[in-house]
């Protein structure tokens, strides 16, 4: 790649192929490998007088030296400058700094320490919380314009990637705390089939999906939530879901007062406007199905008709007092109970047109007779297919088959 014939007086092209040379840098030491590979790229270059560079990571009230490509170190990775060093100060406010020795701001001390002549700069990352340094072989024959758009082209694509390599490191820490959540295989409660499934929002959205189902002494446990929003946040929440009803299982709490207990606790820790749905249910040996709604209901299919499960309270994290109620109902041989998430009821079509608990209640009905596994996997295709691809939002089934030709 020619800088020189291609690039420099274009900054177009420049942006171009700069951004072209670092696209396929990512990982722990992106920054360090996006750096060497301009170094490599500039040095030799006439028109960019820049023959070396560091990396400095703002932390906490200092700024510390973690990577450096000079032709003679003077200060070793790991040295520390005061955040309010006024060159510091001045480019982080900037975002593009250039100063020689005659310019007034030209910090003398400092640079000298560090082994500079003419210093160059650019703020970059998340937060510019970074700040690249350049060491530029200047003379009175250098365009200093052109130097700066050239420095202001580094600026913008460094961030640019750099704040798209953070925003794929938090979605692949979202998605990882997503899939803790999900059991890993569906348990044994003798006299049902049970299966779960969440498959994720395609693209580049985390959504914030739930479900369990296990058991614990001789109760069938089952149960589903959805966090509002995407990403991290959503993620977040529908880990604490998870961990706060495992504590109350642990705690031998009470149903109801296990979830009035998790309610109080969004209320206090979750921002306003943030919120999750649950459904949570058990079942006995007698077939005995308690069950709590926290504005997440579900369905019931018992002989040819549907029943909403409905009973409990309002969403998680809306009102701190709130009281939650239980639910009971007898299961049937051959009844059959879905909880699912909005992701399959919403889903949308390029017309606007809705899945909706119809379609979900008519395919059940169809296909009431095959597994639960069956069932889940069919449903899911069958809500990706009517939407056309569109992939807006996680989608979470559970089934639960109580067997046919059984009344014990």
């Amino acid at each position: 790649m020619n800088i020189r014939t291609e690039g420099f007086r274009d900054s177009k092209a420049l942006y171009r192929n700069i951004d072209q040379l670092l696209d396929s840098v990512d990982g722990a030491h992106a920054l360090e490998e996006m750096v060497n590979r301009m170094i490599e790229l500039f040095v030799g270059e006439p028109t960019i007088p820049i023959v070396g560079a560091r990396v400095w990571e703002r932390r906490g009230d200092r700024y510390v030296l973690f990577f450096q490509r000079v032709k003679k170190e003077r200060v070793p990775v790991g040295y520390e400058l005061a955040w309010d060093e006024p060159s510091l100060q001045l480019v982080d406010s900037l975002g593009t700094l250039f100063l020689t020795p005659d310019d007034p701001e030209y910090d003398h001390p400092l640079e000298e320490s560090l082994g500079v002549v003419n210093y160059a700069a650019v703020a970059v990352g998340p937060g510019r919380r970074y700040i690249l340094s350049f060491d530029v072989a200047w003379d009175e024959f250098s365009d200093r314009e052109e130097f700066m758009i050239f420095l202001d082209i580094v600026r913008q694509v460094l961030t640019s990637k750099l704040n798209a390599e953070h925003y794929e490191g938090m979605l692949r820490e979202a998605r990882t705390i997503q899939l803790s959540t999900l059991p890993s295989s569906m348990p044994h409660f003798e006299g049902y089939d049970i299966f779960g499934q969440s498959v994720p929002v395609e693209g580049e959205q985390v959504g914030g999906d739930m479900f369990g189902c296990m058991t614990q002494d001789d109760l069938l446990i089952l149960y589903v939530g959805d966090a509002t929003g995407h990403g991290l946040p959503a993620a977040l929440m529908a880990r604490d879901l998870h961990t706060a009803i495992h504590m109350g299982l642990i705690s031998d709490v009470k149903l109801t007062r296990m979830v009035e207990r998790i309610n109080r606790i969004f209320c206090l820790n979750t921002p306003p406007g943030k919120y999750m749905t649950l459904f949570y249910a058990e079942v006995d040996r007698l077939h005995q199905l308690v069950y709590c709604s926290a504005g997440h209901p579900v369905l019931l299919l018992t002989g040819d008709q549907f029943k909403d499960l409905r009973v409990g309270g309002p969403i998680l994290g809306v009102m701190l007092d709130a009281r939650y109620s239980r639910g009971v109902q007898e299961l049937e041989p051959g009844d059959l109970l879905c909880l699912y998430t909005d992701g399959v009821s919403e889903t949308f079509n390029e017309s606007g047109e809705m899945f909706g608990d119809d379609r979900v209640k008519e395919y059940i009905l169809a296909h009431r007779n095959e597994s639960a596994e069956e069932i889940v996997k069919g449903l899911l295709s069958a809500a990706k297919k009517f939407g056309d691809k569109r992939d807006d939002d996680d989608r979470t089934i559970v089934i639960a088959k109580r067997a046919p030709g059984r009344t014990h």
